[in-house]
């Protein structure tokens, strides 16, 4: 896809490709990036981004996965493929059981890759990206009947997320001083 940058198409017009790019060996989807030059018609129409697109055929062609059988869920569990009934009772489960339990954190792990979840929170919080996580939210899992611990990498079953829309990062709207930790964790 071609992108503009979103917010920062008139500053650096590359925010959200570098931050991913930071973030690209971390255990989180990031989407890469080329510059380009856009013409219509002969005129100029500015710099764009070329992207891949996160969508089910992104993680068919990335894990191999049934594009028809997955879980696709943006921001606060609104689905762009199937449905968020497991997500849904994965929340539940977290809201009613205290994670300070180690059977109850065993279980989580069951549920989401909990690695994976952490290194995208790092990689928002350390970019400051002050349009999350409220939203620009992307998650995904493959659709199991039950969690597989030895299936190849996006086929056990488990939620994971993908890094996207990340141009409000790195100060472009807010002070180099917020608290992005803070931010965050604010319920």
């Amino acid at each position: 896809i071609l992108r503009n940058s979103g917010n920062d198409w008139d500053w650096a017009i590359f925010r959200d490709a570098f931050i991913q790019y930071l973030a690209k060996d971390l255990r989180v989807e990031t989407q890469y990036y080329r510059p380009s030059l856009v013409f219509i018609n002969g005129e100029y129409w500015g710099i764009h981004n070329i992207r891949e697109r996160f969508d089910k055929y992104y993680l068919e062609g990335t894990y191999g996965v049934d594009p028809e059988n997955i879980d696709l869920l943006e921001n606060n569990a609104n689905a762009d493929e199937g449905d968020a009934n497991h997500y849904n009772s994965m929340i539940s489960f977290i809201q009613s059981n205290p994670l300070s339990n180690i059977a109850n954190y065993e279980y989580v792990k069951t549920q989401m890759d909990v690695t994976n979840f952490i290194d995208y929170q790092i990689a928002n919080i350390f970019a400051a990206n002050t349009d999350w996580p409220g939203n620009n939210i992307k998650y995904w899992r493959l659709r199991t009947n039950q969690y597989s611990p030895n299936a190849p990498q996006g086929h056990d079953g488990r939620w994971r997320w993908m890094m996207y829309d990340t141009d409000f990062g790195f100060a472009l709207y807010n002070s180099v001083n917020h608290n992005t930790l803070q931010f965050a964790t604010d319920p």
